[in-house]
């Protein structure tokens, strides 16, 4: 439909309906430049976006030479939004060493006149070019690729993921007239998941939208990678895209979010990414723990459990085994716990890897539950002697 504007500028019609008048614009001639050097053009045409209203709204313009687009420029005064310009380029930079090619480049990043910094990127986006609003195998390559192309195997306490959630729990007493309970005690359960733990966390785009990204020629493009994130748990995009477009598309609350999410199960499963299922049900299990809901949890751990098994991801499944394993003992379930712990340590065929300290720990305070103390006491020295953190030994020891 935007293509068919330009021929109103011919109909009085419309002026006359509108109430509307004809201006004529054109660039300054050194920012007119500024775009040819860097387009590698001996002319360019504009279009001007003034921005989705928000706090970081910022005016975006469409760099075109007749047909063909050359690219986006976006432009600002304010410097918060001059330092999401600036993390922006960063985060291009990154992604292009990591031989990422389904993003733009940045071309140009710095201030221009009077305070205003300048934002330019490039694009293989044309006029034939058209965007999915409903997640499928497109979506599932691209955060696919961005996982493979940027996993990172660190400590908890280093990810962006961690940061940010001490971020949200500084933030939360600040949230007037919520209910901020379900968030602290979503956050208590993630950190208590992850803490002290090495990690398998990737690029996270942050604003995985059908509005950010574009298909051209069969191919998925993304941009706007303004909030994107280096270090977060893989395919967290999925959960972005969905509850966006259930927002803002088929304007659903909780409730009806959840039960589309029930209904588009049967997607994922089709596309045939065990690996991707695994992590859903993974996550939705950390959801419906955090909310005390522990049946529902374990029943999304055992999914994961099996997706797990399907994509041949051993250490998926000991995670799986371990996650069953600490929602038993915290129903008092004894029993199925240990079942569980010892299932993980079955199947964990890397005895380096830091989870089999945690499933030591998790065995030592069944036993303890159980007043089996020595047996406790021994599988809290295998937890010491598979600790890879010295420091963090020492929590068995008390």
């Amino acid at each position: 439909m935007k293509a068919l504007f330009p021929y109103l500028h011919w109909a009085d019609i419309v002026y006359k309906t509108i109430g509307a008048e004809r201006e004529r614009y054109e660039l300054m001639p050194e920012l007119n430049g500024l775009l040819c050097q860097l387009f590698s053009s001996d002319n360019v045409e504009f279009s001007i976006f003034c921005g989705t209203p928000c706090v970081h709204q910022k005016i975006t313009m469409q760099i075109s030479k007749g047909t063909h687009i050359l690219g986006y420029a976006k432009f600002c005064d304010n410097n918060e939004i001059k330092h999401i310009f600036q993390r922006e380029k960063e985060t291009l930079d990154y992604l292009g060493q990591k031989g990422v090619k389904s993003v733009p480049q940045c071309l140009y990043n710095g201030e221009w006149r009077n305070g205003i910094t300048i934002f330019v990127q490039t694009t293989t986006k044309t006029r034939h070019s058209s965007t999915d609003h409903r997640w499928g195998a497109r979506e599932t390559a691209f955060i696919k690729e961005l996982h493979e192309k940027t996993k990172l195997h660190i400590p908890f306490e280093k990810t962006d993921y961690y940061r940010d959630l001490c971020l949200l729990c500084e933030e939360v007493n600040n949230l007037q007239g919520f209910d901020t309970k379900p968030i602290v005690n979503g956050v208590s359960k993630v950190l208590n998941s992850y803490t002290n733990k090495e990690v398998n966390f990737s690029f996270y785009h942050a604003d995985f939208t059908p509005w950010n990204i574009y298909v051209e020629k069969g191919s998925l493009y993304a941009f706007d990678l303004e909030y994107a994130k280096r270090s977060y748990p893989p395919y967290l995009d999925y959960f972005h895209f969905f509850t966006q477009t259930a927002i803002f598309e088929r304007y659903l609350e909780a409730d009806g979010i959840w039960k589309l999410f029930q209904q588009h199960k049967n997607d994922i499963k089709e596309t045939g990414e065990y690996k991707l299922q695994g992590l859903i049900f993974e996550h939705i299990g950390y959801l419906n723990l955090g909310q005390g809901m522990h049946e529902q949890a374990i029943n999304n751990y055992r999914e994961s459990i099996y997706y797990y098994e399907l994509a041949g991801d051993s250490i998926g499944e000991v995670y799986g085994c371990r996650n069953v394993a600490r929602t038993y003992f915290a129903k008092q379930n004894n029993d199925s716990a240990d079942w569980y712990a010892n299932r993980g340590l079955f199947l964990l065929s890397d005895t380096t890897n830091q989870v089999r300290s945690s499933l030591f720990q998790l065995l030592g305070l069944i036993a303890k539950d159980n007043k089996q103390y020595t047996e406790a006491i021994d599988y809290f020295v295998s937890a010491i002697k598979s600790s890879k953190d010295k420091n963090d030994g020492l929590r068995y020891y008390l």
